[in-house]
């Protein structure tokens, strides 16, 4: 498989080369298994597994990693969406959401998976895919200890541990209560 990735800058393409190189060191995410060129790209690209994060929006307390992500959500509470699709006029807060919006009006699907051939219009979808294949399965849950494969799939597990919390405090008997934990859990 060739990768069809472009660049503008040959530095940038010699970087990105090195992601295809089997021979160079990588420099790999040990949790969720991603690679990258350059230690300050891993480094800013771990900050999204922390579980603590510090900078929170002052309207709605929703809590970021990035500072620059916190800026761009303050943007959504403005309703500023100054990035417009020409095809179907739905507007973005980021030019780079729009950017990815315009190919759901293709169907062109450029990046494909090695191992099993699906393809996908976005690198991050192959990526995020390609860990299926990998066996690692990252993201742990702390209640249970099971694992899952992308944070999604842990975020969705995690809710039925918050159905069974609130259930404890639900008036029903413990009778009705495991009728509707097993028609409904994930557990």
């Amino acid at each position: 498989m060739s990768c069809l990735e472009a660049f503008r800058l040959s530095s940038t393409l010699s970087a990105h080369k090195k992601l295809h190189d089997q021979r160079g060191p990588s420099l790999r995410c040990e949790t969720c298994g991603r690679a990258f060129t350059q230690p300050s790209a891993l480094s800013s690209h771990r900050l999204l597994h922390r579980s603590d994060r510090p900078h929170s929006c002052s309207l709605c307390d929703k809590q970021f990693v990035r500072l620059h992500a916190l800026k761009t959500h303050v943007l959504s509470h403005a309703n500023e969406r100054p990035y417009e699709c020409d095809q179907c006029g739905k507007a973005f807060t980021e030019k780079h959401v729009l950017v990815r919006h315009r190919k759901t009006h293709s169907n062109e699907r450029p990046h494909e998976c090695a191992v099993c051939s699906k393809a996908f219009k976005e690198r991050y979808d192959l990526l995020r895919h390609t860990l299926i294949h990998s066996g690692l399965r990252p993201h742990k849950c702390p209640d249970c200890s099971k694992t899952f494969v992308q944070s999604n799939a842990l975020f969705k597990h995690r809710k039925c541990h918050e159905r069974e919390r609130t259930a404890g405090h639900h008036p029903l008997n413990a009778a009705s209560f495991a009728v509707t934990r097993a028609e409904t859990t994930c557990c």
